[in-house]
């Protein structure tokens, strides 16, 4: 996911926002140099059928939109 904002940093045009909205206790938009000055976080994600049981684990990762 990290490649993608950098992408976007790079690009010319209007920024990238990420638009957070409704009944929140803190609405906010957050621009991608937002999003780059966050820590990256993992986590274990399982991907589970409802008819097969688990079909596949991985590490997935990104950035976090809330504290």
């Amino acid at each position: 996911m990290s490649q993608s904002f950098v992408a976007a940093r790079t690009t010319a045009g209007q920024a990238a926002e990420l638009v957070l909205a409704g009944d929140l206790d803190n609405p906010a938009r957050l621009t991608v140099p937002d999003l780059l000055g966050r820590p990256q976080h993992r986590a274990e994600v399982a991907f589970e059928c409802a008819t097969s049981g688990i079909q596949a684990i991985h590490v997935d990762g990104g950035y976090r939109a809330w504290g």
